[in-house]
């Protein structure tokens, strides 16, 4: 019985890690490198019958821009994370491969048209 549940958490926190990983935008290769691990490594911790050591952990957590205990499930995710808008982030990284004139022309296009918060807002 005890085995069963490791497994089942286990199984949690692999489909909860590609979630996030996805959330952001980030490949299997991206989020191991931001970790020091191979994209090999990075789909073992999504399918593994056990997370990932303790020390991937905090790389991860911290790569995924969120605590070790919401990695775990422990802690819920704080809304903003639950509702990140993946094609936002897909549209931000190929913004990135832009030149930085583009990168300017684009921000004041944006800047252009959202409203800015005034000191009163």
């Amino acid at each position: 019985m005890a085995g069963r549940k490791r497994k089942e958490a286990a199984d949690r926190f692999g489909s909860r890690l590609a979630k996030l990983r996805n959330t952001r935008g980030l490949t299997q290769t991206e989020l191991g490198n931001l970790i020091g691990a191979s994209q090999r490594m990075v789909a073992h911790y999504e399918k593994a019958a056990q997370p990932p050591p303790s020390e991937k952990l905090h790389l991860l957590a911290k790569a995924l821009h969120i605590t070790a205990d919401e990695l775990l499930g422990i802690k819920p995710l704080k809304e903003e994370d639950k509702a990140a808008n993946k094609k936002l982030v897909k549209t931000v990284k190929r913004l990135e491969k832009l030149s930085q004139a583009e990168q300017k022309a684009v921000i004041h296009y944006i800047n252009a048209l959202t409203p800015r918060k005034t000191a009163t807002s």
